[in-house]
């Protein structure tokens, strides 16, 4: 099996957030959130059961595509990840997907249409 290359994405701002290139050293922030019940499966993925999950995912999926990393300025928390991959449905027309996700305790304040708007 071949390993795909780590995508460098840019850092992006918006008013609240950074959207960066996630880190190995991000793991402790993504489990901080990906573990709640409530994140996972909206997201379409099951709730991580561990540091060590948080860090496959990171390494695995998120730097070998095109996710951000969605820093909270004010705290410098991770709060998210959004990303863009092909459109595996319409591969015809070239179009995008986006999929993301966010800390249950930032629902609510608009981070995710910040986030959105800007990639």
């Amino acid at each position: 099996m071949t390993m795909s290359k780590i995508i460098k994405v840019p850092t992006l701002q918006t008013q609240r957030l950074t959207l960066r290139m996630w880190q190995k050293k991000d793991d402790t922030a993504l489990f901080a959130y990906a573990r709640d019940p409530d994140v996972g499966p909206n997201a379409g993925w099951k709730p991580h059961a561990s540091k060590m999950e948080s860090r496959m995912i990171i390494d695995q999926l998120f730097r070998r595509n095109m996710t951000w990393a969605i820093e909270e300025k004010e705290t410098g928390t991770i709060v998210g990840s959004i990303g863009l991959e092909d459109d595996k449905y319409r591969p015809e027309i070239k179009s995008k997907e986006m999929g993301y996700s966010l800390a249950k305790s930032r629902w609510g304040r608009g981070y995710m249409t910040e986030a959105a708007r800007r990639v």
